[in-house]
């Protein structure tokens, strides 16, 4: 026993001092003795292993080695490998003589995360001391210094106290671990913690190769007195590898003045970059969401890789490697200088739900867009809004953009943007560079400006299809425009172009450009699509035009039942399988446009005494509460732009504006506010015009108008008349109808500063009754044709040319009373359509030139009907008449 005794405290001390030895050469430099705690006790030897309450798998290891590490620069943000066991340390035949008390602790030594314990720390700005503990409220640190000069591991919290303030730099050192970030937060009610950079620092935040960071809930700012390289919040890779998790949560972030002279994507609020070049590096899971950013330049958000070089590209420190698991979601950009979104060379990233308000204000340079990828493979863009993005190139809220495969751009609403609604761009570089395989659908645009599409470069394989693209009165965009070389080639399939503008031309003579089953509705240039399966109809949508601000307000793009785009569409497969509004799309029978028809659609209903006031409503958006700002000339319009920097609607002419009260004529055109009617009603239209600028001018003329041709009201105002005149007259209105209250010239247009902001009211919600044109009784030449753009794919044809060839209505109504009577009809040259009410001949409507392809709608008349049983005969005794879709008649 004796023997047995020694025997086993030989072998004991002799591993004992070999462990130790072995530790003492592998422990850091600067790694104290005090760091290390040693305990080992001999229990009971002869104790059998299974009686210790040891499993005999849960044996303590002896102590491990730890590999030598390569020392980063500035940083203690990479991963100590995982620990690896000596040769001789698994268990063998003596292992009973081990007891499993017997361990090495090491306490928070360098690269071993998963033994630090977190800390939760507090900075309190006014009340803290940088020599307290910082581990409670009442033993906060205070300074930034103090942050900074400290190593954090993984799990620990760093809470700025709310409502503090701080100037300089934050840059705290140290990484988290998987599962057990760092967290930067806010504690205790009130303001975000604001730490402002004065522009004395190039970023307000700073993370240099470090990993596993959680930031949330700060306010940045860092404004300098002159612009230079500077930013909100700087992530960095350098020669790192792998670096991974930085989320950016619930910041405020605004007030940065970088560069603006040139594309500074460095520049801006939010800015990721792998910089270096002797290792292969980028960035893994990057979660940036709920922010928000306001005046802010050059970028809102860029995230690049400059190990780039793939096809042209060869500025980069190396070949392309793409960013993983990036998602940029729910951010709100208001007042960025530049571009609001870039996400660069990444793999499937996502960008969704975010708004980009007036980007592109302040750069100078000439391209920018809103939200957009570039040198990707998978990009997802989705539920994103963009407006009032500037410029003319780019100047969209989105960009399609080059060296990028299988791009894809879904349930994204686009409106009142100067350079149009999608760019589709690459290099020139035939040989080696591409942007292939895009795809664009179930998007709705509205009002966007200068052009719908534009293409750069040569781009192959992109479809675009099941979007709705709405042009309004006014609107001088074209549908599409390309620079650059031949080569492209892209897919219209199933969209709604819905045309009230100037000059929608099609632009593709570079660009091999596919039509195909697509509805055309409105204005028709010579330009547009053969499209050898196109519809030329009213896609009867609930409200054209009336979408204001967010994804939600768009619901006028809905199809009405009877619309001829309900089951219209030609099946594409891979389709997303939903539409914008969420409704899920069949295996067959897709509609046109961006809304798949169900039974949330519906004529809009208000209450009676539903109020429109146009200050109360006015918005930078057109056409938002039913208001849209024209410069009008006779039955010719041009759209106004908003200028952010008076803050009002504005035409050619700086002084040619209309404000939330005020208008003022140009040379040429007046000035008018355009209501649309939501509902089928009686409107009351009340308000007083009297002159704002009485120190000269020669006065102005104000009227109502419904249509442009009908004037309602109509007084003259003499150049000093500051008290103006009162209006109060009610008008029958057809839902879509629109009324004009119009400042115009009285000579020239000099000091003609107008105030005028009516007030529209719903005084009664009026009965409507739709007639095909097929169903009455047709005599002599006069047949059914079948027209596809018909709202029944019908039509009365052939009216006219002889006094038998008329088509006769028997309508019966139950309240007598003047009714408001209006046609849609289709002819392709001038012609006249007579009307008898009751064997009474009652009047005549004019019809202008059309297309022989469509149907346009004529302005209103106002005839009377009995009660009970009336007949409308149209007719032409000696002309061919327009042939008739159907007729309208709305009790007044």
């Amino acid at each position: 026993m004796e023997k047995r005794f020694l025997s086993v405290f030989l072998v004991l001390a002799l591993s004992i001092c070999l462990s130790l030895s072995v530790f003492a050469e592998e422990v850091p430099a600067g790694i104290s003795d005090s760091k290390l705690s040693i305990s080992a006790s001999i229990g009971n030897v002869e104790q059998p292993l299974e009686e210790s309450g040891v499993e005999p798998e849960q044996v303590p290891e002896t102590v491990p080695i730890e590999p030598e590490q390569e020392v980063q620069p500035e940083s203690s943000g990479v991963e100590s490998e995982t620990n690896v066991l000596p040769e001789n340390s698994q268990a063998n035949g003596e292992s009973e003589l081990f007891s499993p008390e017997v361990e090495i602790v090491e306490e928070s030594t360098a690269g071993s995360e998963e033994r630090h314990t977190p800390v939760t720390y507090y900075i309190d700005g006014l009340s803290g001391n940088d020599a307290n503990s910082g581990t409670a409220e009442s033993e906060a640190w205070q300074s930034l210094e103090k942050i900074n000069a400290t190593e954090f591991g993984p799990g620990d919290k760093i809470l700025f106290r709310a409502g503090s303030i701080w100037a300089g730099q934050l840059w705290p050192k140290g990484s988290g671990a998987e599962g057990t970030p760092i967290v930067i937060d806010q504690y205790g009610d009130g303001n975000k913690p604001i730490i402002n950079g004065n522009g004395t620092v190039t970023e307000t935040l700073r993370l240099f190769n470090q990993q596993y960071w959680e930031i949330n809930n700060l306010e940045l700012t860092n404004m300098g007195t002159e612009r230079a390289s500077r930013r909100a919040v700087w992530i960095e890779n350098h020669d790192f590898g792998t670096m991974n998790h930085i989320y950016l949560k619930n910041m405020y972030i605004h007030d940065v003045n970088g560069r603006v002279s040139d594309r500074y994507y460095e520049d801006g609020g939010i800015i990721f970059m792998v910089t270096g070049g002797a290792v292969e590096s980028k960035f893994n899971d990057i979660l940036i969401e709920n922010n928000s950013f306001y005046m802010v330049d050059y970028d809102g958000i860029f995230i690049r890789n400059n190990w780039k070089n793939r096809g042209s590209v060869t500025d980069g420190i190396g070949p392309w490697i793409g960013n993983t698991n990036v998602v940029v979601r729910n951010n709100n950009l208001d007042n960025i200088g530049g571009d609001g979104i870039v996400v660069c060379e990444s793999i499937a990233p996502l960008v969704e739900r975010n708004v980009a308000k007036d980007c592109h204000i302040r750069a100078t340079s000439t391209w920018s867009a809103g939200i957009w990828v570039i040198n990707s493979e998978d990009a997802l863009l989705q539920f994103n809004e963009g407006y009032l993005t500037r410029g003319d190139l780019d100047g969209q809220p989105f960009d399609c953009d080059g060296l990028c495969r299988n791009t894809t751009y879904q349930y994204n609403y686009s409106h009142d943007n100067e350079g149009g609604f999608m760019l589709i761009c690459n290099w020139a570089n035939r040989l080696k560079d591409f942007n292939t395989d895009g795809v664009i659908r179930y998007n709705i645009s509205q009002n966007d400006r200068s052009k719908i599409f534009h293409y750069s470069g040569i781009n192959t394989g992109f479809q675009i299809y099941n979007n709705t693209i709405y042009v309004g009165e006014g609107n001088n965009a074209v549908f599409s425009r390309e620079d650059g070389v031949r080569g492209s080639s892209i897919t219209y399939t199933n969209n709604i172009f819905y045309n009230e503008g100037n000059n929608f031309e099609y632009k593709n003579s570079k660009t091999a450009c596919t039509f195909n089953n697509n509805l055309y509705y409105g204005n028709h240039p010579s330009s547009e699509p053969k499209d050898p399966n196109k519809l030329l109809a009213d896609p009867k949508l609930v409200a054209p035009g009336t979408g204001g601000m967010g994804l939600d307000s768009v619901g006028g793009y809905k199809l009405l039942e009877g619309s001829p785009c309900i089951d219209a569409g030609v099946t594409i497969s891979n389709n997303g399988g939903r539409d914008y509004f969420g409704n899920a799309l069949p295996l067959s029978g897709i509609d046109i446009g961006a809304h798949e028809y169900s039974n949330d659609s519906s004529p809009v209903s208000l209450p009676v005494g539903t109020v429109w006031n146009a200050a109360q409503d006015y918005s930078c958006v057109s056409g938002q509460n039913q208001w849209t700002a024209l410069m009008i000339s006779g039955s010719n319009s041009n759209a106004t732009t908003w200028s952010n920097e008076q803050k009002c609607w504005i035409g050619t002419a700086d002084y040619a504006i209309i404000s939330e009260t005020l208008m003022h004529p140009m040379d040429g055109y007046d000035a008018a506010r355009c209501f649309t009617a939501p509902v089928a009603g009686t409107y009351r239209l009340t308000g007083t015009a009297k002159k704002n600028n009485v120190g000269g001018g020669d006065g102005v003329v104000v009227s109502i108008r419904r249509g442009k041709q009908e004037t309602l009201w109509s007084n003259e105002l003499a150049y000093d008349d500051s008290v103006g005149v009162e209006h109060d007259l009610t008008v029958a209105l057809d839902a879509g109808d629109k009324i004009y209250f119009i400042v115009g010239r009285n000579g020239n247009d000099w000091y003609d500063q107008t105030e005028w902001a009516p007030t529209v009211t719903l005084s009664s919600l009026n009965s409507r009754l739709e007639i095909e044109g097929e169903t009455g009784s047709l005599r002599g030449a006069a047949v059914v044709q079948d027209f596809t753009a018909a709202s029944g794919h019908k039509i009365a044809g052939f009216l006219g040319n002889g006094a038998g060839n008329d088509a006769v209505y028997t309508i019966e109504l139950s309240e007598a009373g003047d009714y408001l009577l209006k046609f849609d009809v289709v002819t392709g040259e001038k012609r006249t359509l007579f009307y008898e009410v009751n064997g009474v001949e009652t009047g005549s409507i004019e019809v202008p030139a059309g297309s022989w392809d469509a149907v346009q709608q004529t302005n209103p008349v106002t005839i009377s009907l009995s009660s009970g049983e009336n007949q409308i005969r149209l007719y032409n005794n000696s002309r061919y008449a327009p042939s008739v879709d159907r007729f309208i008649l709305l009790k007044q």
